[in-house]
């Protein structure tokens, strides 16, 4: 199993290729990575947001920038609608 931004992953755990597309153009709208989008999308869910446990600074950093990403409505209903 591997980590990127502190979420993990496994062989054949992911994001499907439509899931690819629309991450991928949500994070070259905000000049970010998949997984700060989907962190972004997350926090944008959540209520009472809890914290991740980045296993590096430069992680910690990413995480960071994802809470400072405001995704539009239309993006968060696209994030929602492939989730």
């Amino acid at each position: 199993m591997s980590s990127q931004v502190g979420i993990p992953t496994a062989p054949g755990i992911g994001p499907n290729d439509q899931q690819k597309l629309s991450l991928d153009a949500i994070a070259d709208h905000h000049h970010a990575s998949r997984d700060q989008i989907a962190i972004a999308w997350l926090l944008h869910l959540a209520k009472h947001p809890g914290h991740s446990r980045p296993s590096s600074v430069a992680h910690l950093k990413e995480n960071v920038d994802a809470a400072r990403i405001l995704l539009a409505a239309e993006e968060v209903d696209e994030l929602t609608a492939i989730a």
